[in-house]
Order: structure tokens, then sequence, then C-alpha cells
């Protein structure tokens, strides 16, 4: 209990502070003692084999969905000589640690405090989330990266400042490059999220322009982005697009032949 009461006493930033220490904590020591990694990882960490060797087509043969987000992040470490299994997922703990603060940000914006201090905790300590921490997948990238995203959006509100959109983009950008999933999910939310406005549930007329302005902001941010990534990719034998036609289609056709 005096543990408790001397933790309830501290100020938010050392209440965050600390649970940033817990987190680096409990990741760097699962870090540590699972030093295997999962068969996607083995795979992701070929096709960088062979990119590094001038043989990207080679190692896209091995996958040709391949999310681009993890074959640019795994080149920052093989073009800086850093061994890119250890890079990727130390900086992935990196990562996933220093995310609770946007994430505190995001859960404060809509719930009290308390609530969003225990958000973090839940955060902090969940074993999925530890486990993807410091793995070399899709999930090590477009979580930290979506939960920036998103707060940064918030964040345009809050400042007025449409420069948080712009990052909010390319943020949202490189979780929706590594993961479709999450990427899908935010847009469909963001259409959501302007329907409301349009149906009066943010009334003040000077909040549904801003709110607007925001969202295009952000979507415009992220076109050029991903347009350009598709026409790199394109350059060799991928089947990853922005808008997964082939999975779409494949789910289409099975599920109307059924």
């Amino acid at each position: 209990m005096n543990l408790i009461n001397k933790f309830s006493d501290l100020s938010t930033s050392h209440k965050l502070l600390l649970l940033l220490l817990l987190g680096l904590v409990l990741r760097f020591l699962s870090y540590y003692t699972h030093p295997y990694i999962h068969s996607d990882s083995v795979l992701y960490l070929s096709i960088n084999y062979h990119d590094s060797n001038n043989e990207l087509q080679a190692g896209l043969d091995l996958h040709r969905q391949l999310p681009p987000a993890i074959l640019y992040f795994m080149r920052i470490f093989s073009t800086l000589g850093v061994d890119v299994e250890f890079g990727y997922r130390f900086t992935s703990v990196l990562l996933y640690s220093f995310a609770l603060y946007p994430l505190f940000y995001i859960a404060k914006s809509f719930v009290s405090e308390k609530a969003a201090l225990f958000t973090v905790f839940c955060y902090v300590c969940h074993p999925k989330l530890i486990g993807y921490s410091h793995a070399v997948l899709r999930e090590t990238i477009s979580i930290p990266f979506m939960i920036c995203g998103l707060a940064l959006f918030l964040l345009s509100f809050d400042q007025k400042k449409l420069k948080y959109s712009s990052l909010a983009g390319i943020c949202i950008s490189i979780s929706y490059m590594s993961r479709l999933e999450y990427g899908i999910a935010f847009i469909l939310g963001l259409v959501l999220f302007c329907m409301l406005i349009y149906l009066n549930v943010i009334k003040e007329s000077e909040d549904k322009k801003r709110h607007y302005i925001s969202s295009i902001v952000l979507i415009l941010t992220m076109i050029p982005v991903l347009l350009l990534v598709n026409l790199d990719m394109k350059r060799h034998e991928s089947y990853w697009d922005p808008f997964a036609y082939r999975k779409v289609k494949g789910f289409v056709l099975r599920t109307f032949s059924e």
C-alpha cells in the first residue's frame, strides 16, 4: 500500500517516466530471454540479405507481397553497416517503449488522466505487445507509428496547426505500408469521423471547418507518399499495392464463389 500511495503522490510526468522504465525493462528482458525469431522474421531477413547484395528481385521472389516499410526499415541498418536483426529489434524496443507518451495523450483526450494512465499501464505490460516490440514483424513498425499518427492528428486540433496533420499523414503512411489492415481501419474511421461532424455531432461551424481541413491535409500527405512507394515497388515484380487489389479481388472471388 505504501508503494501505491507513493506512486499516487507522484506527478503525471514522473508516473509516465516510471512506466517508461518498466516498459524498457520488460521489453529488454523479453528480448534477451527470447533469442529466437519468428519464421516470418527469417523470411524478411532473407529478403534483406538479397537486397543488400543488389539482388532485391531474388528476395522479392520469396515473398512478392512484402510490405515496403519493412524493406526500407531493414535497408537503413544494412546501409549503416549495423547487424539488421539487432538493429531492427533494438530500435523496435525503443519505438514501442516511447510510444506510451503519444498513447497517453490519445487516451487523455477522450477519458480522464487516471484512465489514461491505466491504459498506458496495460499497454506497457501486455504480453503480446511485449513480444511484438522485439520481433522482426509487420506489427513491430505498424503499431507504434499508428499510435504516433493518431496522437499527431489529435494534436493538430488542439494546437490548430496543420503541420501536425502532415506529420500524422507520414506516420500513418508508414504504418499503412507495414500492415495494410491498420491503415484501412484508420481511413474508415476517418470517414466515420467526418460523417459525425457532418451530422452535427460537433456543432460549432469553426470546429467543423478545422476538422475537415485537418482530415484533408492528412489524406493529401498520405497519397503522394503511398504513390511514390508504389512506383518504387513496381520497378520490381512485387504484388504490393496501396489498395491491396489482389487481396480484395481474392476475397471477393472466394466470397461469391461459395
